[in-house]
């Protein structure tokens, strides 16, 4: 019987301590990362701070005169973006968490930024120390800005690196995307190239594809990043602006610059911010589809609002001699016509196979972003 008793007799409650153990034990991975992290900082400053030094004492020994040393401000921005950005990435689980830095240092390779700046086939280092490094008047050598850019992003991965070594082995579930993923990032790709479009009309010999380039790294780390958590708007206008890669930028920011003031840095920064929010919101337009495709009568409004703001906005074109109508139906029947059939064949479809009104929702979504491209390019 006493046996039976002590059988039966329940266990006594854990220890608060013996149940804040694990989540210790949990947390402590996290240090590792973190003191990788503050020595890779201060081997990147040290680097800098060596190079600025360098640069003054050529000038002195040149001319006399001591030059402003190199924005080491300026870079460490650059710096702790990417390094933190990529913490971030990897911390959510993204593969390619490497993307967006790689593509930072590699776009002036392939694509003239500034040919004074960046000589031929060489990439862009974290550091601006690496630029002057010949001087204030000469242009470094491709060979050593190579050398700067692999050193540079060894030292921004090495937090990266030790955080996914020392995470805890986790099952992960694989995520994979849907039509309506797809069409969201179709959406937001197609917005970028349109906002580009406006941005290198209102530039002086801007070119499409060069702004295009220069929002690639922006461009990626808010795919990558998605609209997950409170401060995702925070964490891609962050990342986009310490990007730029206008050095002057960065600098007149830090520090302050007689060549440009801190608004019009502010300015420059705003196509790199306006991209990463834009394209960072995919998960969103992504989730807003899929709760439409339930409602029919939500999809036959939505098509047939679309599709009437298509009219207005390209009569309001046609007036003013901006486009020339080119669908030779739609010339020969008119805009007015055109609403009447497309809401016809709407209400068909809302009435058999609802779902299918998805495809011209997106299409019609992607007309107004180009129509709103056509505005924003009026003198």
């Amino acid at each position: 019987m006493v046996a039976l008793a002590e059988l039966h007799t329940p266990a006594a409650p854990a220890s608060t301590a013996s149940i804040a153990r694990p989540q210790r034990r949990a947390r402590a991975w996290l240090w590792t990362p973190a003191i990788v992290f503050a020595g890779c900082l201060a081997a990147f400053v040290a680097c800098q701070h060596e190079l600025a030094a360098a640069i003054g004492r050529v000038q002195f020994e040149r001319s006399g005169v001591l030059v402003v040393a190199a924005p080491i401000g300026a870079s460490t921005a650059r710096f702790l973006a990417v390094s933190l950005g990529t913490m971030v990435l990897a911390r959510r689980r993204r593969h390619g968490w490497w993307l967006p830095a790689i593509a930072l240092v590699a776009v002036p390779a392939f694509v003239t930024v500034d040919t004074f700046v960046f000589p031929a086939l060489a990439p862009a280092p974290l550091g601006w120390g690496w630029l002057l490094s010949r001087g204030e008047f000469a242009a470094p050598q491709p060979a050593l800005l190579w050398f700067g850019a692999a050193f540079d992003l060894a030292l921004a991965f090495g937090p990266t690196i030790a955080l996914l070594a020392r995470r805890p082995r986790t099952p992960r579930v694989p995520r994979r995307l849907d039509r309506a993923a797809f069409a969201a990032l179709g959406l937001a790709g197609f917005g970028v190239v349109a906002y580009a479009a406006v941005s290198a009309t209102r530039t002086t010999g801007g070119s499409t594809s060069r702004e295009l380039a220069m929002l690639a790294p922006a461009v990626l780390f808010a795919a990558l990043l998605g609209a997950g958590g409170r401060w995702w708007p925070l964490f891609a206008a962050a990342f986009a602006g310490a990007l730029v890669q206008d050095g002057t930028v960065m600098v007149a920011l830090v520090g302050g610059s007689a060549d440009i003031s801190r608004a019009h840095a502010l300015a420059a920064m705003r196509p790199a911010v306006f991209a990463a929010v834009l394209v960072g919101a995919w998960p969103l337009v992504a989730a807003g589809l899929r709760r439409l495709s339930d409602h029919p009568v939500a999809l036959l409004l939505t098509c047939n609002g679309l599709n009437v703001a298509d009219a207005v906005l390209t009569a309001s074109a046609l007036r003013v001699h901006e486009a020339a109508e080119v669908n030779p139906v739609i010339r020969t029947i008119g805009l007015p016509a055109k609403i009447v059939l497309v809401g016809i064949a709407s209400a068909l479809l809302a009435r058999w196979r609802p779902r299918l009104l998805v495809v011209p929702i997106v299409v019609l979504t992607g007309v107004f972003i180009w129509h709103l491209a056509g505005i924003g390019m009026r003198p």
